[in-house]
């Protein structure tokens, strides 16, 4: 591991108060912040996240079969109208596996120019509310692809300004799953 350079730190405050903390963060930090998620097997419920926040929760009704007719008109011919769906997003690696077996674990790098890349690997699960029971009907394994550059305006050294500028985000692997059949039209 490279040294943290942390020499631009300063002991004051603007107004001449001892500051209490500074932090600074090492290159390393974002690929341990992405194994802790990849190697955990929480998953997240859209349909229990949206209950959380006010604005949503007048909107959960529509998470349905009928909903998802559009996009995947078999869903709807497989499932039934107005079914109740819930979307479940997780990060783990050993859940992505499942659908691509030789794939890389989630990685994000910067360089010392301020050039971020990364990879991230998601598992979005559906599930259709079967008799009362949420079962789940596909796997849509996803890898997004994604380049940032950061630069840092450090004209006045007291008044740091740190900016993130997005270059490219796409979706390097995609597969669905209907049990252990691909779906590839979907």
């Amino acid at each position: 591991m490279k040294p943290i350079e942390g020499s631009f730190h300063t002991e004051n405050s603007k107004k001449g108060h001892p500051l209490l903390t500074q932090i600074l963060i090492d290159d390393n930090f974002f690929n341990s912040l992405t194994s802790v998620f990849s190697s955990s097997e929480f998953s997240l419920s859209v349909r229990k996240f949206m209950d959380y926040i006010p604005k949503l929760q007048g909107h959960v009704h529509k998470m349905s079969t009928s909903t998802l007719k559009p996009l995947l008109p078999d869903f709807v011919e497989d499932y039934g109208e107005d079914k109740r769906l819930d979307v479940k997003v997780s990060l783990s690696q050993s859940k992505f596996l499942e659908g691509f077996p030789d794939s890389k674990m989630s990685v994000f790098s910067v360089d010392k120019n301020g050039e971020w890349k990364g990879n991230l690997n998601l598992v979005l699960t559906i599930l259709v509310d079967i008799e009362g029971h949420m079962k789940p009907a596909r796997n849509l394994y996803v890898t997004l692809t994604a380049t940032a550059k950061t630069q840092m305006d450090d004209q006045i050294p007291s008044e740091k300004k740190f900016t993130v500028i997005p270059k490219n985000i796409k979706l390097s692997q995609v597969k669905m799953m209907k049990e252990d059949e691909e779906m590839e039209m979907e």
